[in-house]
């Protein structure tokens, strides 16, 4: 080797040795925009604001403008209700009740979202109570039971009550005869006035009718005399009662819609009779069966559990979630009901979790704490679900990318994607478990921009608790800090009772499922790295600086970022400022076949200057600011076997150079 060419740039690959990379790979990429070929730097992060708190997990821009913030882990989905003009919009962390909420009441000074609603529409607990007056000359019979459902401002309609007891009811009331002027009556006959008012008058005492129709009471058991007759007025509607006036809990509840068996063909089925506000304690039904609406369409539409979590859109208005081992699916566009007929069970090993899910196509990846699981269909009726058998479960839900050609997520042992190609370790040629685990997967939180993964990561520890799921090389803090930290030799759930911690580098405790070993603590490393899970070629390229959270728009096609300070966080715009980052690029350790000098060096950049460090044998011999194209002396008098080239600045750079001579820096 007599001379080192660099023309071509790309990232990390950290699981090869320095000698064995690429000459276009670097030991180091840092803050470096290879996406072209040539060295670039990443612009820097563009301030655009401040949010009003810290600490912050899940950031999302709603309706284009407004920012709402969480300091748990949540995930959020917009309505799939079509020509919905309110933003209507779900999210859930698997701690409170999933909510819903909107443009009226989303918005609003200090945190967002300002106010919400618990997401679904609860069951009704009173069963309705029916008073009817038996018709003692009935000549058709309607055997009817009742039911009720309540129904949110959005229009969404819940489960019903329990049914009321049957009652039978006279139909044939327009085959009685009609009151008629001057006309002899016994007692016992019955007469419906000319007018339909939802009663018949029972003659109690006989004689002849006026020329006039009476006014009718319609009171029932209300008595009116005609000519001289007595008529006594009998309710053909069933009184409805003891139904919920009002609802526990925050559930955006306005009325009821009232519903009716009604037998045809032999089939019997609930059709709607009536709505009424919620406040409204009874409502009498004189509505004939020809004249009923639709058959009840919310008779399996149970609410959503309560420690709903992980919301992900599916195609075909389907909305997916899960409640401890089981996965959850809404009835399609009808995001607030949540069939229990729908829901699958993962048969996972004791101790095992859902981590997360994520959607490509129709296909919905839920991630767990052990193998992951595909369900695949277009309606929530048709889930076929199967275990993909490979050991890699996620690590960190904030991890979970939805690429659209599938599902990206942090494994113990590098990047998983899964995709319709099946499982794959993306990461396998450029980590191994050992280096990956330098990044402490378990804090990784990720985005999707411009095909790349973007992730920020931080070494620091967590803090032991009682029964927290652990995996083999996680590390903790005890509670009471003594300078060491504890890294799991196991995987499992810590005890209840935190253990006696030992005070010697290399000593074990157990603690429930997991083993610690007693590790000297060391200064926590905060940043982050970008892949290209399309082309691992590439490599890794890291970034100097951390961020709390994100969000990508895919309107303005940007990444947000939010980082804390005292109280608040600072909003930003990854790659959007004027100013670029600082790059620092390290080639591979060029090895020379015996001992050599190079003597010069050229550097060629769009711009100057560029600073170039150069290592002979792992030393820094030499740094040079370089101001033009033009070829550079290096110092003499040593040789070398083993050579590397650094290049730190903000400029375009094309090409590297260098050689032992300068004719053959000119023939380069």
């Amino acid at each position: 080797m007599t001379a080192i060419k660099i023309d071509r740039f790309f990232g990390e690959a950290p699981r090869v040795v320095p000698h064995h990379l690429d000459p276009r790979q670097a030991q180091k990429a840092e803050n470096c925009n290879l996406l072209h070929g040539d060295l670039r730097p990443w612009h820097g992060a563009q301030s655009v604001g401040q949010l009003p708190t810290s600490g912050i997990k899940t950031l999302y821009r709603y309706a284009g403008r407004f920012w709402w913030t969480f300091t748990n882990p949540t995930r959020i989905v917009r309505a799939p209700v079509a020509g919905d003009t309110t933003e209507r919009t779900y999210y859930a962390d698997g701690i409170s009740p999933p909510q819903a909420t909107d443009s009226a009441i989303a918005t609003g000074p200090g945190i967002m979202p300002a106010a919400s609603y618990n997401l679904g529409i609860p069951y009704p607990q009173l069963k309705p109570t029916l008073s009817y007056d038996k018709n003692s000359d009935a000549s058709k019979n309607d055997t009817r039971s009742y039911v009720y459902t309540f129904v949110s401002a959005w229009g969404e309609e819940g489960p019903p009550s329990p049914p009321s007891n049957s009652v039978d009811v006279d139909v044939d009331v327009f085959g009685k005869p009609q009151w008629g002027a001057n006309v002899a009556v016994k007692k016992g006959d019955r007469r419906r006035p000319t007018v339909a008012n939802g009663f018949v008058y029972e003659c109690t005492v006989a004689g002849t009718t006026g020329a006039t129709e009476p006014t009718w009471p319609t009171i029932s058991g209300q008595t009116i005399i005609d000519g001289n007759v007595t008529w006594k007025a009998v309710s053909q509607s069933v009184g409805i009662t003891n139904m919920d006036i009002s609802v526990a809990g925050a559930y955006n509840i306005v009325s009821k819609r009232i519903y009716r068996t009604n037998t045809s063909g032999g089939v019997s089925e609930f059709q709607f009779v009536a709505e009424i506000p919620l406040a409204q304690v009874s409502y009498n039904d004189s509505i004939q069966s020809q004249n009923l609406g639709e058959v009840l369409p919310s008779a399996d539409y149970d609410p959503p559990p309560s420690n709903l979590a992980g919301l992900v859109s599916m195609p075909n208005g389907i909305i997916a979630g899960f409640s401890g081992n089981e996965i959850c699916f809404s009835e399609p566009y009808q995001p607030h009901a949540w069939p229990v007929k729908y829901r699958q069970s993962l048969k996972l090993p004791p101790g095992g979790e859902i981590v997360g899910l994520g959607v490509y196509g129709n296909t919905l990846v839920v991630l767990t704490t052990g193998e992951p699981y595909v369900l695949t269909g277009s309606h929530p009726s048709m889930m076929s679900m199967d275990k993909l058998e490979i050991a890699q479960p996620c690590v960190s839900q904030r991890s979970i990318v939805d690429m659209g050609y599938g599902v990206a997520y942090a494994s113990p042992d590098g990047l998983m994607v899964i995709s319709p190609s099946g499982p794959q370790l993306f990461t396998e040629q450029l980590f191994t478990r050992e280096d990956w685990q330098t990044f402490n997967p378990s804090s990784i939180h990720a985005y999707f921009l411009d095909g790349r993964y973007i992730a920020f990561y931080d070494t620091t520890p967590a803090t032991w608790s009682g029964t927290l799921s652990v995996h083999m090389g996680m590390r903790v803090y005890p509670t009471v800090p003594n300078n060491l930290r504890y890294r799991a030799l196991t995987s499992g759930l810590t005890g209840t009772v935190e253990p006696t911690w030992p005070t010697v580098a290399g000593q074990t405790v157990v603690d429930g499922e997991v083993t610690w070993i007693a590790e000297t603590d060391v200064t926590p490393v905060k940043g982050g790295f970008i892949l290209d899970p399309r082309n691992p070629e590439a490599g890794l390229t890291r970034i100097n600086a951390y961020y709390d959270a994100g969000y990508v728009d895919l309107q303005s096609d940007v990444l947000y970022l939010a980082d804390s300070t005292v109280g608040q966080a600072g909003l930003w715009i990854w790659n959007y400022a004027s100013t670029d980052m600082t790059y620092t690029w390290r080639s591979k350790k060029f090895q020379a076949a015996k001992p050599t000098n190079f003597s010069c060096a050229q550097v060629i950049a769009e711009t100057y200057p560029v600073t170039v460090n150069i290592y002979a044998d792992g030393v820094l011999k030499h740094t040079q600011s370089v101001v033009s194209s033009d070829l550079f002396r290096l110092p003499g008098g040593f040789l070398a076997t083993d050579w590397e080239i650094e290049i730190v600045g903000t400029s375009r750079v094309r090409a590297v150079y260098m050689t032992e001579s300068v004719d053959e820096l000119r023939a380069a």
